[in-house]
C-alpha cells in the first residue's frame, strides 16, 4: 500500500521530536522515499544528521539555500509529494499554518502545497486546550488539513493530560487510510460512537462503558475505502479517525440532532451505545447525603435515533445498519430489535460479563437481517470493521474463488427458490460487474453444494467478458432426487479472475506434422 509513496516528514520544535525518528525509520521500511524537512527549533532535539540516515535522504531546512532552490524550488517541493505529513507538530507551527505565515521553509510548504497533510499535534495540555489553539485547530480543519491525535497521558513537563504527540504506529495508520483502497469514493456514510451521558446533576450521569472502539475502526475502514464520513462521537478516550468530520456530543439528544444535521448519506452505522433514560429534571448543584435519604429521579426515554433514521420517509440511507448490545436471549433480542427499529442490518453483540467486548479489542457477533442470521467468529473490531456485507468475500488468504450469493427480490426473499430434482433455476446474485480489459471472470461451482446436496452450475465455467455490464446470474441445477430450498444470502458459486489472451486466427493449406496427428477422442492417435 506505501511502497513507492513519496512522503515529505516536516520535524518541527519539540520533546516528541525523538519518536519523529522511529516514524522516518519505519515509512522507509515500508519503501516509503521520505523527504525530511526540519526547523530550527527541530534540530534543538534531534540532528539533520540523524534524520538524514533514516531516510536516506537529504534534510531541507532552509528557504533561502540557493543550491536548493536551483536544484528543487520549494514550490515545487511542496507539490512533489503524495502527503505531507507534520510529526510532532507544535502550537507554534500549528499557529502558523492556521494564519498563513510562511516565514521558514517548512511553513511555506505548507501554504504552497496542493496535497493533502496530516499534522501529528505535540504539546503542554494547557497549550492544547487554550481557546487561541483550539480555534487554529478548527481553521485548519476546515481547510482540510486532518490530524492524528494528540493522545492523553504523562507529559515531559510532569503534567498530564491530552498533548502526547500520537504514538507512531497511530500515525502509521493514518497514513495508511490516506493511500487506502478508494473504492467507496463519492460516498457519505454517518457513523455514531462511544457512549452518552445524561446528566443527573453537574458530576454524575447515567452512562455505560463504550469504548467506541468498534465505531472508530468502522470509521477507518469507511475512509480507507475513500468514504467520506460524518463521525459523530459521545465521550471517549481514543483519538477519532483520521479523515473523518468529527461531531463531539456528550448526551442522546445531541447525538440525535447532529445524526439528523448530517443528512443525506448513503448509508450509516449506529455503533453508539446510547443511553435509553435521561434523568426530566437535572439537578443544578451536587446532591449530598442527607441522613440516610435515598434520592430518587423521574426518567423519560431517550430519543430513538436508529429507529428515527430508519423509518425516514425522505433522505433515508439505503443501507442502515445498528448494534444491539446484549446479554441473554442474543439472537431472538436481536430480531426483536431489527423489525422495531426498521433497520437493514442488526449486528448483535455478547456483552454480558466476562466477554470484554465492551472496552474490549474483540467482538464476538452476530448478523442479522429480514433474511439471515450469520454467526461471525470473534475477531477484532477493525476485522469486523473490514466485513463487506453483501459483497463477494474471499473466504481464506489462499482462496482463488469469490463467493457469490443469491440475491432475490423483496417478494422472494422470505421464500426462496425451491428447486426439485432434475430442475434448474437462473439464480440472482444482485452484481453487475466491470470487469479490466485483459481479463475474464469465470463462474465455479461450490464442491460442499455438490457433495451434499447435489447441486451444480450449468454455466460453469461460465465466462463474464470483460466488456459485459449485465448482471450476473448463476443457472443451478438439481441432481439430487430431493427437492432443495435456496434462500437469500445463500453462498450459491464461486467466481474466479484470469487473465486472457486473445488468439490471432489465419488460414492456412496445411497443417504441422505432429506425432498424435488427428486422433481424438480418448485416441492418441500415434502411427
Amino acid at each position: 500500500m506505501l511502497n513507492g509513496k513519496k512522503v515529505i516528514v516536516i520535524i518541527t520544535g519539540g520533546i516528541a521530536a525523538y519518536k519523529s525518528l522511529e516514524l522516518v525509520r519505519k515509512l522507509t521500511q515500508k519503501g516509503v522515499k521520505v523527504i525530511p524537512v526540519m526547523t530550527k527549533a527541530a534540530e534543538n532535539f534531534v540532528t539533520p544528521m540523524a534524520v538524514s540516515a533514516l531516510a536516506q535522504e537529504k534534510v531541507f531546512n532552509n528557504l533561502f539555500d540557493l543550491t536548493d532552490e536551483a536544484e528543487m524550488g520549494h514550490i515545487e517541493l511542496s507539490r512533489s509529494a503524495d502527503l505531507i505529513v507534520v510529526a510532532p507538530a507544535s502550537a507554534d507551527f500549528i499557529a502558523k499554518a492556521a494564519t498563513g505565515q510562511a516565514n521558514d521553509l517548512a511553513s511555506t510548504l505548507i501554504l504552497a502545497t496542493d496535497t493533502n497533510v496530516l499534522m501529528a499535534p505535540a504539546m503542554n495540555v494547557r497549550m492544547w486546550e487554550n481557546a487561541i489553539t483550539q480555534k487554529n485547530i478548527h481553521t485548519l480543519n476546515e481547510i482540510g488539513i486532518k490530524f492524528a491525535g494528540p493522545n492523553e497521558g504523562d507529559m515531559a513537563c510532569g503534567e498530564f493530560g491530552y498533548g502526547r504527540m500520537a504514538e507512531v504506529d497511530e500515525i502509521l495508520e493514518n497514513i495508511e487510510l490516506h493511500f487506502g483502497n478508494k473504492k467507496l469514493k463519492g460516498r457519505h456514510f454517518i457513523v455514531t460512537s462511544g457512549p452518552t451521558r445524561e446528566p443527573i446533576d453537574p458530576v454524575r450521569f447515567i452512562g455505560n462503558r463504550s469504548s467506541g472502539k468498534q465505531g472508530t475502526a468502522i470509521a477507518e475502514a469507511l475512509i480507507q475505502k475513500g468514504a467520506k464520513v460524518t463521525f459523530v462521537s459521545g465521550p471517549v478516550e481514543i483519538s477519532p479517525p483520521f479523515g473523518s468530520k468529527v461531531i463531539k456530543v456528550e448526551t442522546a439528544d445531541q447525538m440525535y440532532e447532529a445524526v439528523h444535521s448530517a443528512l443525506p448519506a448513503d448509508g450509516a452505522f449506529f455503533t453508539a451505545a446510547v443511553a435509553d433514560w435521561k434523568v426530566i429534571k437535572t439537578k443544578n448543584q451536587k446532591l449530598k447525603k442527607q441522613n440516610g435519604m435515598i434520592p430518587t429521579f423521574d426518567l423519560s426515554e431517550t430519543e430513538d435515533i436508529l429507529a428515527s433514521v430508519s423509518k425516514l420517509k425522505k433522505n433515508r440511507p439505503k443501507m442502515v445498519i445498528g448494534f444491539a448490545a446484549e446479554t441473554e436471549n442474543i439472537l431472538i433480542n436481536a430480531k426483536s430489535k431489527l423489525k422495531k427499529k426498521g433497520c437493514d442490518f442488526i449486528v448483535a453483540n455478547d456483552v454480558s460479563l466476562g466477554t470484554q467486548t465492551m472496552g474490549g479489542d474483540e467482538n464476538t457477533a452476530i448478523l442479522v437481517s429480514e433474511e439471515i442470521s450469520e454467526q461471525l467468529p470473534t475477531m477484532s473490531k477493525r476485522a469486523l470493521a473490514e466485513k463487506d456485507l453483501g459483497l463477494p468475500n474471499f473466504e481464506s488468504e489462499g482462496a482463488a474463488g469469490a463467493d457469490l450469493r443469491a440475491n432475490f427480490s423483496k417478494e422472494d426473499r422470505s421464500i426462496g427458490v425451491s428447486l426439485a430434482p432434475m430442475q434448474r433455476v437462473l439464480v440472482p446474485t444482485g452484481l453487475c460487474l466491470e470487469i479490466p480489459s485483459g481479463f475474464e471472470g469465470q463462474l465455479r461451482p461450490r464442491s460442499g453444494l455438490a457433495l451434499k446436496y447435489g447441486l451444480t452450475l450449468l454455466n460453469s465455467p461460465g465466462t463474464i467478458d470483460s466488456d459485459y455490464r449485465g448482471p450476473v446470474g448463476v443457472i443451478i441445477v438439481n441432481i439430487s432426487d430431493a427437492e432443495f430450498l435456496i434462500t437469500h444470502g445463500m453462498r450459491i458459486a464461486q467466481i474466479v479472475f484470469a487473465p486472457t489472451l486473445k488468439a490471432q486466427f489465419q488460414v492456412s493449406k496445411n497443417l504441422s506434422q505432429t506425432a498424435r496427428n488427428t486422433g481424438g477422442f480418448g485416441s492418441t492417435g500415434t502411427k
